[in-house]
């Protein structure tokens, strides 16, 4: 949030006083105030992002063949996108609730996803993907910034992955970023070479690395090298037999404790 280095110190003294652990993670997509850059950027999460020409003719032209194929097979199967906002949340929730199950991770609330939509208001817009008889199959939700367009949440039901919908998903929220004006596609952060991070490449997007550290008490710094603990596999494993029902009640009480 800083726009100069004593802005961005004060801040990090100001966190660490109000820390109520022993240190404070944070990420940044650009070198952090008075240290090392070398010592901080991290080669195990890249930001994605696509710059985007001056309409959607252009950036389908600019993709490669088999993402084109992929999106007309799309169409072909018959799926429609809607793009919109609180009037999609029910279909949308449906679909990423379940495919958070199905990720084994919590779930955000219903009333929490509402509150983004209605506070962002005319910069928050919902697409859902159908299936040829009415079934929601993806979803997800695009915030807009003048210098960018984020998508922080993406759904797709594994049951209709031979349909193709999160390719229609994908392709109707950078129809609409480009033919609006936008100059970024921000996919979001990944792992390289991950299925994410492949996902996103392929629509031309490039990888941003990014800094990546934990301060303590004494103002060390300390490289946050994270890893998937074994607690964390077991509760993944746990959510993904459980029904959806029961993870989203789980979740919604959960999620608000949860940092990302």
């Amino acid at each position: 949030m800083a726009d100069d280095t004593l802005i961005e110190e004060a801040l990090f003294e100001k966190s660490l006083e109000i820390a109520k652990s022993a240190k404070v993670s944070i990420k940044s997509t650009r070198p952090f105030a008075n240290l090392p850059s070398e010592t901080t950027i991290t080669q195990q999460k890249a930001r994605m992002l696509l710059d985007l020409p001056e309409d959607s003719d252009l950036l389908l032209a600019g993709l490669k063949a088999k993402v084109r194929s992929q999106i007309k097979k799309a169409y072909k199967n018959g799926l429609t996108s809607t793009l919109g906002s609180l009037d999609l949340l029910p279909d949308f929730y449906s679909v990423f609730r379940e495919n958070m199950r199905d990720l084994g991770s919590p779930v955000h609330s219903r009333s929490w996803i509402h509150a983004i939509l209605k506070h962002y208001g005319n910069r928050a817009h919902a697409a859902v993907v159908y299936t040829p008889c009415g079934e929601p199959a993806a979803a997800g939700i695009i915030l807009c910034h003048p210098r960018a367009v984020s998508i922080p949440w993406a759904s797709s039901l594994r049951r209709f992955n031979n349909l193709n919908p999160n390719m229609m998903l994908y392709w109707t929220f950078l129809k609409f970023a480009a033919d609006n004006g936008y100059p970024v596609f921000d996919f979001g952060r990944s792992t390289p070479g991950e299925g994410t991070f492949r996902f996103k490449r392929q629509w031309g997007a490039n990888p941003q690395y990014l800094h990546w550290a934990d301060f303590k008490q004494n103002r060390q710094l300390s490289y946050s090298r994270s890893s998937v603990s074994a607690k964390r596999k077991l509760a993944e494993s746990i959510i993904t037999h459980l029904p959806v029902s029961v993870t989203t009640a789980l979740g919604t009480a959960a999620r608000k404790y949860i940092p990302l």
